[in-house]
């Protein structure tokens, strides 16, 4: 006579299919999404489509007040700390 059959078992070959078979989006790629962009022959832009509205460019074209902002808004002690904040894990700022 057969062993009857384990449902933890079954679970887990089901929980293994799932995890084979779910496809797992690529959340760099959509961040890297830009829009189409086409552009007069003299260079100046005529028209942008796309889902997205960016485009993706250099971090030397970017303004530098631009760049601290987007730090400043991070960590306002960026410039001075060594990166790991021992107060923060006391759960102060």
């Amino acid at each position: 006579m057969a062993p009857a059959p384990r449902p933890g078992r079954t679970v887990c070959h089901a929980g293994a299919v799932l995890f084979v078979c779910v496809d797992i989006p690529d959340e760099n790629a959509a961040a890297r999404r830009e829009a189409n962009v086409c552009c007069w022959t003299e260079g100046t832009q005529m028209v942008s489509t796309g889902e997205v509205n960016r485009r993706n460019v250099a971090l030397d074209q970017i303004a530098p007040s631009a760049v601290n902002v987007v730090i400043a808004a991070e960590s306002e002690t960026c410039y001075e700390d060594s990166g790991v904040s021992p107060e923060a894990w006391r759960g102060r700022p």
